[in-house]
This record gives structure tokens, sequence and C-alpha cells, in this order.
């Protein structure tokens, strides 16, 4: 049987909690209210009760229960909310995250560009989507083995990151995702044509200079980039993906290794 995730033991275990606590405090309410009523009427079974001592013995019910009970209960409970609230968002993350590469996946993908998309922002800025793929992952799989090919994804990813972290002074919005396999995606919100074909360079040429070292294994990895461009960008970003994922399939026709812009036939780049 698979292992469960630790967010998901985290969320059972906040629950069997709460419902310890839940049983605790009417133990201790039964035993609070027990001491309470021969503290009133005495350890004398056959003594007659007078109206006083009811009136008395529900007051102190009344107040001195809920009053020593509620505020263990009370902080005991938001320490367990405050708990649960974080395995929640911990399972929102490891559902939106690629677990080899630490990207968004294409679930966190759609989410973070449909967030952007709704801000109003980015309507009318320029925008670019990248579409990378490691060129003959299967060849590097079936020559090194899976685990080296998964040090190649985190390779890219780390190349993507920093690529994205330095591509220009000012804070710009940008969207990185293994979208599947070998295939990498970039959103890239107020990135000009000139910005993102200078990215999707420095990403190309960075991957194929830089090899990837693992376990006593060393190869270079190329990598083949599309790229769409809108210079009013809309927010609709699927068809910008679309023909980013058009252009990649020229870059590797053309001989992989190298850019190509969705509409635009000349050749960025070639491999050296």
């Amino acid at each position: 049987m698979a292992a469960m995730p630790a967010e998901v033991r985290t969320n059972v275990d906040v629950a069997c909690r709460i419902a310890t606590l839940t049983v605790l405090s009417i133990v201790c309410s039964v035993c609070v209210s027990g001491i309470v009523t021969l503290m009133v009427f005495g350890f004398d079974l056959d003594a007659t009760v007078s109206v006083a001592g009811v009136l008395r013995f529900g007051i102190l019910m009344g107040i001195g229960v809920p009053a020593v009970v509620c505020p263990i209960v009370a902080v005991r409970s938001t320490m367990l909310s405050r708990d649960l609230n974080h395995a929640r968002d911990a399972l929102d993350r490891l559902a939106r995250t690629d677990h080899l590469t630490g990207l968004l996946n294409r679930r966190g993908f759609e989410q973070a560009a449909l967030r952007l998309q709704a801000e109003e922002r980015v309507a009318g800025e320029p925008a670019a989507a990248l579409m990378c793929d490691i060129d003959f992952f299967k060849k590097v799989n079936d020559q090194f083995g899976h685990e080296f090919g998964d040090a190649a994804l985190r390779h890219v990813a780390e190349v993507l990151l920093a690529a994205a972290g330095t591509s220009a002074a000012d804070p710009r919005d940008v969207v990185l995702v293994r979208y599947g396999g070998e295939e990498f995606v970039a959103l890239l919100f107020g990135f000009t044509r000139v910005e993102a074909v200078a990215l999707a360079e420095h990403v190309r040429e960075t991957c194929a200079r830089r090899p990837v070292v693992w376990n006593g294994n060393t190869a270079r990895i190329t990598m083949s980039v599309g790229i769409a461009v809108a210079a009013n960008f809309d927010g609709r970003f699927r068809p910008l993906v679309a023909l980013a994922d058009a252009a990649l399939y020229r870059a590797k026709r053309d001989g992989r290794n190298r850019v190509a812009i969705s509409g635009d036939d000349q050749r960025l780049a070639r491999a050296s």
C-alpha cells in the first residue's frame, strides 16, 4: 500500500486531535460538575435539598464550568484550526506543484495564469509564452537511466528559475511550469518580443553549455524553444501557449537546439 503523504497525515492527525479534545472537554465537564455537586450538597445522599441549594448549584454550574472549560477548549481549538489551515495550504501547494522540479504543474499553471488574467494590469501589456523541450530526452533516459533523466529535468528547472529571476531590473510576472514530460512553459507578462527572445536564448545557451552531472555520469543536453508574443495581451493565455507550441515544433523540425518565433520563419538561433 502506498504511503500516505505527510500533508494528508497532518490533516488526519488534526481531525483526531479535535475529536480527542471534544471527548476530553465532555469528561472534564462531568468531573467538574461532580466536584461542584459534592461541594454544594455534600456526601449525605439522604439529605433534603432546598430550592435555594438547587439555585446555588445551577448558578455555580452555569458560570463555573464554562469559566473553567471554555477558555481551555477555545485556546486548543484555535491552535488546532491553525494547524488545519496550514495542512490545507500544504495540500493545496502539493496539488499545484510538480514534486520533481518544484515548478508549477499543469493545474497550478492554469490557476496562476487565470489569476493573472483576471488582473486588469496585464490587459494591454506585452506578454510572451515560451515552450521549451529537451532534445532527444528518451535517448538520455535510455543511455544514462531515468534517475539521470530526473536530474536533467531539475537542471532545466533551475536554469529557467535563474533566467526568469535575472531577466529584468524591474519585477515582472513570470509563471513557470513543467508542462508535461520533458516540456516546460514560461508565461511572461510585461516582456517585449526582444526581451522574450533574449530570455529564451539565454535558457537555450545555458542548457547547452552547462552539463548535467549525476551519480558519476556527465552529459550535455540541448533545448528547443518556441516563442509566441502578444504586443497587446488580451488576457487569453491558452492561444498564446498554443502558438508557442507550434513554434517549438518548427524549431525541432529545423534541427533542434534553436529558438523559433511563431509567425516568423527566421531562425533565431543555431547550434554552434
